[in-house]
């Protein structure tokens, strides 16, 4: 649908355009919540795929109290760049530790070469059989 607003040049503005461009180029995976900072808003992800850390503003997750007390937080969500920001959208599938089926999840991803629509779906289902994932806000500031 992007693909089609762009071509047939849908957008009102040069922003809007950027805006488009920017969906294009997202991206999608699996990532460790390395980090957060309730001062600044932003987490460091890691893909669990490819090792590569990402910082994205998220103010939300950020204050979260499994993002800094949890010693694993995984989610699967799409990142998008626009203006040099980098931030999370979409619904993300959240896993508060590294199971047995995640693993084997992962590793049959890697095995199979998964294009991203067919992870999502594969991560999708797995987060709904999870359970007891509670995130708690920080409202100390």
């Amino acid at each position: 649908m992007t693909e089609i607003f762009l071509k047939e040049k849908r957008y009102q503005n040069e922003e809007e355009k950027e805006m488009l461009e920017s969906l294009i180029h997202s991206y999608a995976s699996l990532f460790k919540v390395i980090s957060g900072n309730i001062n600044t808003g932003y987490v460091t992800l890691e893909d669990v795929f490819t090792k590569k850390r990402y910082k994205i503003i998220d103010t939300s997750l950020s204050l979260s109290f499994y993002v800094n007390h949890s010693p694993e937080l995984y989610m699967y969500n799409r990142l998008i760049e626009y203006n040099g920001i980098r931030f999370a959208s979409g619904i993300p599938c959240v896993f508060h530790k590294m199971t047995k089926p995640l693993q084997k999840l992962i590793k049959e991803c890697e095995e199979k070469n998964y294009p991203s629509y067919s992870r999502c779906v594969r991560f999708y289902n797995l987060s709904k059989l999870s359970k007891n994932i509670f995130m708690t806000m920080n409202t100390n500031f």
